[in-house]
């Protein structure tokens, strides 16, 4: 086989032309294969410029009306600014109380509506992030007639779904204000990334000569300097502490510290367990209802896993398992979520507060009422709305940080407030329940349908045959205090 002698040359360009062309035999053959790498080159660039990065932002304003497009040739959208959310504090259940709301809104349109017209509620769109491995869920819905867009980012898609749904709740607080402007709207959340080492931790074998990432000094206020730069150094020495407390304690294998009193006193009483409790799992699912399907497990290094588990987003009662495998971490996370648990009840004991809203709550409530209230003003509202056809219409108004409701119901104004709007329109809700419970016979009369029938809940009421008896209580009930046909048997289908 004759072998072409190729000529030495420095230019490693040249060199790879000379072998192209040794190999492909002929110059013909050497430029037809320049001409199918360029056609390649050319198709991809022609595939990236027919479809440009729109997803910077998620392809709209946070928070706003998505944008129509950008005026001007080469515009483009600044990137969004993302608050970081710490991994512990992220509600994986939030997605749920975001689906009620927008399935209460269409519900309430459809009411409205003089035609009756199918509703599609809104769905989460997960798209990837261009040259990233973070993927990006949003979701466009409208509060009070404005459309809004909610986003969340984040390595796994599951997460970023809940961030998603965070942000949501945050838009929802803030729109439903009265005058409630665009500019200070919040923005999008992102899961918090533990950076500090080649696996996240400062390695406990490294070496000496190693270059660790420089701390932040202690920050100090001058005269005549601006008080925002002094804050926001404040901010990041103390976010900058808590990150290295929390990287030590992984490192050891312990749950990091909160700041929760309870929480750590629960940790205390975990890490003297020597032995992991292999039924901590199914204990803490008979206690809370799909508890191990909301927990999250990070990979914090190769033998080092962290799972957690928010079981209050107000008060921030997180439980955390820190071990070498991830089912045993699984298994920690529930044995500080159990001991979590019981400090709760012995302290609801000692004070007798039993309606402290520590416990998170799995039932839903009517339209766009929050998820966490109680079992009890969950099932009477809704039986008060499906039978009497009365409806709650809330106002808010917000002070500060705080959130004020004025609820209307039936002739009835209460007034509740809160961290949040659902905390607020919670509050409210109960308390004119409560209020209505001492005079309004219809209230009474359902309270007694329940506790004969403990059993039946309010979805089945239009769907399913009740025994006679049960059916004649809720005829009565309608006939004489409506005077009119019972809403469930006229139209079944609102339901």
């Amino acid at each position: 086989m004759h072998i072409r002698r190729l000529t030495f040359t420095p230019c490693i360009g040249t060199v790879a032309q000379h072998l192209v062309y040794a190999l492909c035999g002929s110059h013909a053959s050497f430029q037809t294969h320049l001409k199918a790498h360029g056609s390649s080159r050319k198709r991809h660039r022609y595939h990236r410029r027919d479809f440009p990065d729109t997803l910077t932002n998620g392809g709209a304003e946070i928070g706003a009306t998505p944008q129509r497009g950008t005026e001007g040739a080469g515009a483009t959208a600044p990137p969004p600014v993302f608050t970081v959310v710490p991994t512990a504090h992220i509600n994986m259940r939030m997605e749920s109380q975001v689906e009620s709301y927008l399935r209460g809104q269409e519900k309430q349109r459809e009411a409205e509506s003089q035609h009756r017209v199918s509703m599609t509620v809104p769905k989460i769109n997960v798209i990837n992030v261009p040259r990233s491995p973070l993927k990006r869920a949003v979701l466009d819905f409208d509060v009070r007639g404005q459309q809004v867009r909610a986003v969340g980012q984040s390595k796994r898609v599951k997460v970023a779904r809940a961030l998603c749904c965070m942000h949501a709740v945050q838009l929802i607080d803030h729109f439903s204000v009265d005058a409630a402007g665009r500019d200070d709207a919040p923005p999008p959340l992102e899961e918090e990334v533990i950076s500090a080492g080649p696996y996240g931790l400062p390695s406990m074998h490294s070496s000496k000569h190693l270059r660790r990432p420089s701390t932040p000094s202690y920050p100090t206020w001058e005269p005549g300097a601006p008080w925002e730069n002094y804050v926001g150094a404040c901010e990041k020495y103390i976010r900058h502490q808590q990150q290295q407390q929390r990287a030590e304690a992984y490192a050891q294998l312990r749950i990091p510290p909160s700041g929760n009193p309870l929480v750590d006193r629960a940790a205390d009483l975990t890490q003297q367990q020597r032995q992991c409790d292999n039924l901590a799992l199914q204990k803490l699912n008979n206690e809370i209802l799909h508890a191990t399907k909301d927990m999250q497990v990070v990979r914090i290094s190769r033998r080092i896993f962290a799972a957690t588990l928010l079981l209050d987003g107000a008060s921030h009662l997180c439980a955390t398992g820190v071990a070498s495998t991830l089912r045993e971490a699984k298994q920690r996370c529930a044995m500080h979520a159990l001991s979590i648990l019981k400090l709760v009840r012995e302290q609801r004991l000692q004070s007798g507060a039993a309606d402290d809203a520590a416990l998170p709550s799995n039932t839903s409530s009517h339209g766009g009422v929050s998820l966490s209230l109680s079992p009890r003003y969950a099932k009477l509202l809704d039986f008060f709305t499906l039978l009497c056809d009365v409806r709650p219409k809330p106002s808010f108004t917000k002070e500060g940080k705080k959130y004020t409701c004025e609820l209307r119901l039936d002739g009835t104004t209460c007034k509740g407030s809160g961290i949040n709007r659902f905390e607020a329109e919670r509050n409210a809700v109960e308390g004119a329940l409560s209020e209505m419970e001492l005079y309004d016979e219809r209230l009474q009369a359902i309270n007694s349908i329940i506790s004969r029938y403990p059993k039946i809940v309010p979805q089945c009421v239009p769907t399913v045959k009740l025994p006679e008896d049960l059916g004649e209580a809720y005829t009565h009930l309608c006939g004489a205090f409506a005077g009119t046909t019972p809403v469930w048997q006229t139209v079944p289908a609102r339901y």
